[in-house]
């Protein structure tokens, strides 16, 4: 398993730290427990400026086929978009640091980031983290998404993690309350219905008008790769079956107006794939 850990950060003394220390950022002693040793993650550390013009999220689409999984540290949170800090893993250092406290900051962000590996392992609990952010409404998903943009490295994350997802994992019902069909589909306070797969309808587009921001969100969803090739069907429950009509966000904050049909094919990136 091939980790990218990179620190961004327009402090050139910091990524100097980083880049002089390279896999000493990532102590022998960590690596050697049972935690790490059980998954064995091979890393590959850099240090990058933010950049302009999506250059972060290109350089990691440059190698895409090499990462299994991007935990990014940063000194400026707010200067990483939102989708980006919820497609990579992403823990907050404080500037001017030493080695010393940078590989402590290291192992915590780590840490946080292995726990949640098992998660995106297990293939009920992936579905309900890659559901598409922008049109899942619902406070446990908006709560789970602030906890990953913003604390990644606090000392609680695995524990609020924990209490967020089983609130999340709740919303996993039959259409129906009290409907003893045995399909569950994942529900958001507008009633909306999500069902993952199995159909293949091919991957979400990358052409322009898209964004890499697009394709970074369509391939990692909290620091771990996802399925690209699968999607959500996004719906509602009517007497005569399923409908869905007006207005949805897409994958680049543009709206998408869905004029009634049976359901809305849709990525995790929050991607519509036309019928």
């Amino acid at each position: 398993m091939r980790i990218l850990l990179c620190l961004v950060s327009d402090d050139k003394s910091v990524r100097d730290v980083v880049n002089s220390a390279k896999s000493e950022i990532v102590p022998h002693t960590y690596r050697e427990t049972a935690e790490v040793k059980a998954i064995g993650p091979k890393f590959d550390v850099r240090a990058v400026e933010f950049g302009k013009n999506f250059a972060i999220e290109r350089s990691i689409l440059a190698e895409l086929e090499r990462w299994d999984g991007v935990c990014l540290l940063t000194d400026n949170l707010m200067k990483l978009s939102q989708r980006l800090r919820t497609s990579c893993f992403v823990g907050k250092i404080d500037p001017n640091l030493e080695l010393t406290e940078v590989i402590a900051i290291t192992v915590r962000v780590l840490s946080n980031y292995f726990r949640v590996l098992p998660y995106m392992q297990d293939k009920g609990s992936m579905q309900a983290l890659a559901l598409p952010l922008e049109n899942f409404d619902a406070d446990e998903l908006r709560e789970l998404i602030a906890l990953f943009a913003q604390s990644g490295a606090d000392n609680l994350f695995f524990r609020n993690f924990q209490s967020l997802f089983a609130k999340l994992r709740k919303r996993h019902m039959p259409r129906r309350p009290k409907n003893e069909y045995k399909k569950h589909y994942f529900q958001d306070d507008q009633k909306k219905h999500f069902d993952y797969g199995p159909e293949d309808h091919g991957q979400f587009d990358t052409a322009g008008p898209h964004t890499p921001l697009c394709e970074i969100s369509g391939n990692f969803r909290f620091g771990w790769k996802i399925p690209t090739k699968y999607h959500f069907n996004m719906m509602k429950a009517s007497k005569k079956g399923t409908y869905i009509d007006g207005n949805f966000p897409g994958c680049h904050n543009q709206i998408i107006n869905i004029p009634g049909q049976t359901h809305v094919n849709i990525f995790a990136n929050d991607f519509h794939k036309p019928k």
